[in-house]
């Protein structure tokens, strides 16, 4: 029987995750010490996950408050971001539960993009390229997004 993409995806993913393992144990205290910073928009390693979840490397950002952020517990949360960006014609987005960033304004963006707030997660910092921001967001922006969360768990 031939594989799917998606499994042999799923195959090369585990062999990564594998690796990512074996790594995370040789240098576990600056893994877990690794500092993410609430705001900011990271290049995140999803690896090759389920049906509708988000996978592969993307940019997120981080939503976790900078207390969570300074536990050294080696995790951090995030939304994830996609340059997929459906608005109806008032420029809304067609679901209630994403929040769209403009390039225009948000220059580091390469896209205009979507904050996928249903597919908000909580990652090993290991998965997070904490080395390399893409950008950090006003706090405007940051409060508007805040408020979009909870009200999608209310």
């Amino acid at each position: 029987m031939n594989e799917s993409d998606k499994v042999k995806s799923i195959r090369a993913w585990n062999r990564t995750k594998i690796n990512k393992q074996k790594d995370y144990e040789f240098h576990r205290y600056s893994q877990d010490h690794k500092r993410v910073h609430q705001g900011t928009i990271y290049n995140v390693n999803f690896g090759s996950n389920l049906g509708y979840e988000i996978d592969k490397q993307r940019p997120a950002l981080v939503v976790s408050n900078e207390t969570y952020n300074e536990i050294p517990n080696g995790m951090a949360v995030v939304v994830p971001l996609t340059k997929n960006v459906q608005i109806k014609d008032d420029g809304i987005p067609v679901f209630g539960h994403h929040f769209i960033l403009k390039k225009e304004i948000f220059t580091f963006l390469t896209y205009d993009s979507t904050l996928k707030i249903d597919q908000i997660r909580s990652v090993a910092n290991r998965r997070i390229d904490s080395n390399h921001p893409i950008g950090v967001l006003d706090e405007i922006t940051l409060s508007k997004i805040k408020n979009k969360i909870t009200d999608f768990f209310s």
